[in-house]
């Protein structure tokens, strides 16, 4: 009988910390990124992402009464091996919509500094493309400071709470949400992947689903 209480401690014990684990999988490696996309000295694009390290990110922006989409952006934030360092790797690839056809008109990463502004350009003859990064880390202080994301800090009194998030959680990644802009642009903002994207006077969080 002993054994057995001894060995249900264990499962318990092991059960709990799998569960830490697994929570902090999802929430502790988080990136803020803001991109400026500016086409021939226009800004056709500004958003604001907060990243799953690792996990595609992508915004599209479509006509608000077509529904046709119009562009999009693939953003993904790496830091493995670079926090030390205080360095963020940010990937990104523009694309428009033209003729029923997605065109890339940009693929780049970009390693900077945190809060640093980096810059990847693009010229052809026919015109000039700027893709304008800055990116912190919010490994840590997002559990204090962001409402959209859940303070695991105390776990002790949040068990029930994290076993039920991490049944939602997951599917934050792979969820979208809209919102119409707010800017005049007549477009709607989608945003899938991350745990919430700004842009064109708007904003949406996949975790409000």
């Amino acid at each position: 009988m002993k054994k057995l209480i001894n060995l249900a401690l264990i499962i318990i014990a092991f059960s709990i910390s799998s569960l830490a684990l697994a929570n902090s999988q999802l929430y502790a490696d988080l990136t803020d990124a803001t991109v400026k996309i500016v086409d021939d000295g226009n800004i056709v694009h500004e958003v604001s992402l907060l990243l799953l390290d690792n996990k595609k990110s992508t915004v599209t922006f479509l006509d608000d009464i077509t529904k046709e989409p119009i562009s999009k952006l693939h953003v993904t934030s790496h830091k493995e091996n670079l926090k030390k360092k205080g360095l963020i790797s940010i990937e990104i690839e523009y694309l428009s919509f033209h003729n029923n056809v997605w065109v890339s008109k940009s693929n780049s990463s970009i390693l900077n500094e945190a809060g640093a502004e980096g810059i990847i350009s693009i010229f052809s003859n026919e015109n000039s493309l700027d893709m304008i990064v800055t990116a912190y880390s919010r490994d840590n202080e997002i559990f204090k400071t962001d409402p959209r994301i859940i303070n695991i800090s105390d776990y002790e009194s949040k068990k029930q709470t994290l076993v039920n998030d991490l049944v939602i959680q997951p599917m934050a990644r792979k969820r979208c949400c809209t919102s119409k802009c707010g800017d005049g642009s007549g477009r709607i903002l989608k945003c899938c992947g991350s745990v919430s994207c700004g842009g064109c006077g708007t904003s949406c969080s996949t975790d409000d689903l």
